[in-house]
């Protein structure tokens, strides 16, 4: 997924499109991405909920909240893109809501058919925009249909791979939509803290702002790639041994999970602002800036992402909605103030320190919880 949304904006740099072509499509993207984790409601992620993974209606539920909310918020956070843009926001939204369902599917049944869900959403991409120049139509035109197509194909694919039948039985919609609409709306928060940067670039700037912040932004994160592999094993193993095992294991997660993204972040910032500087004209100094904050707050995010998921697997699921709708408060704070003034590196500085206030908050809320259920 992360390398789909990178090409969306690559491909575009790497063809001399204006930096105001490379925003509208970041802001469409971001739309998109949006409606793909707000359209569920939260049942995307329950599903991986040992109570409800195994119900074929709960699987149902979701492709219909990933459908109908996708599409309804992408189109409306693209809304000053014209119509194409608003559909663009849309399409990209179901195809990777359609994604994400599949993907959370198969991470309780391994790691290897997760992988292959995934696949078909890169194939179909790639097929897309090596046919593209046949039509004679423009890549970024065809780039969100590509990615719905991509989304169908995941479900295709998720069918072929499930491991074991899944049950008909309830929708047990009201326990979902109670551990799952706070998991919303920390998705949601965590939207803000990763998107509300571009689009307040291009509220206090312009969109050529936006277009060469968004190169910048989607190769640093990148990285988050990596650092997720961490955070996924760590929710999967969780959801799947039990609430005792992540809240014994959770330092042994932070030993693992700090060092190496600290190493990472380090031996990653000078290769991708070698690599972009090539790409953005812009100065050096300023992607700098911005490539090792958008690195400091991958690592922040992996350890807030760590921290929270003893008190999801607890059904604390609250947890999740407090600690980064705190972090996006914080986020937005800080933009409005630092963008007129330090511009992109002030950008991505606000959102390092978005990332660090949700670390310190999901701690805490996790050291409450624990005095209050003690034995």
């Amino acid at each position: 997924e992360r390398f789909v949304s990178l090409a969306v904006i690559m491909v575009p740099v790497l063809a001399g499109a204006s930096d105001e072509r490379v925003g509208t499509l970041e802001i469409a993207l971001a739309a998109g991405a949006l409606g793909a984790t707000v359209g569920p409601i939260g049942t995307v992620t329950a599903l991986m909920h040992e109570r409800f993974r195994e119900r074929r209606a709960n699987i149902l539920l979701a492709l219909g909240f990933a459908t109908l909310g996708a599409f309804t918020v992408g189109t409306l956070f693209a809304l000053q893109l014209g119509w194409f843009g608003m559909l663009a926001g849309g399409f990209l939204g179901i195809g990777l809501g359609w994604n994400r369902v599949a993907q959370n599917r198969m991470r309780v049944e391994g790691t290897r058919a997760n992988f292959g869900v995934t696949l078909p959403l890169v194939a179909a991409f790639a097929l897309v925009l090596a046919a593209a120049p046949l039509f004679e139509m423009d890549y970024a035109d065809i780039a969100p249909f590509a990615v719905c197509a991509g989304g169908l194909a995941a479900l295709l694919a998720l069918r072929l791979l499930l491991q074991h039948d899944v049950r008909e039985g309830p929708a047990q919609i009201g326990e979902m939509v109670r551990f799952g609409l706070p998991l919303s709306l920390g998705a949601a928060a965590v939207w803000v803290v990763g998107s509300a940067d571009r689009y307040l670039i291009g509220w206090l700037i312009d969109l050529d702002a936006v277009g060469v912040y968004a190169p910048l932004y989607r190769v640093s994160m990148m990285f988050s790639g990596a650092a997720s592999t961490l955070v996924v094993w760590w929710r999967a193993e969780s959801l799947r041994i039990g609430s005792d095992w992540s809240h014994s294991r959770l330092r042994h997660f932070v030993n693992i999970a700090l060092p190496a993204t600290v190493l990472g972040g380090l031996l990653a910032w000078w290769p991708f602002t070698e690599v972009l500087a090539r790409l953005v004209d812009h100065p050096r100094g300023e992607i700098a800036a911005v490539v090792a904050w958008l690195l400091v707050s991958v690592v922040a995010w992996t350890l807030a992402s760590g921290i929270l998921i003893p008190l999801v697997t607890s059904s604390a699921s609250q947890g999740v909605a407090i600690a980064w709708t705190a972090a996006a408060v914080v986020n937005i704070g800080l933009n409005l103030l630092v963008i007129p003034r330090f511009g992109l590196p002030g950008a991505a500085a606000a959102t390092a320190a978005a990332q660090a206030a949700a670390a310190l908050v999901s701690y805490r809320m996790l050291v409450r919880w624990r005095q209050r259920n003690a034995p």
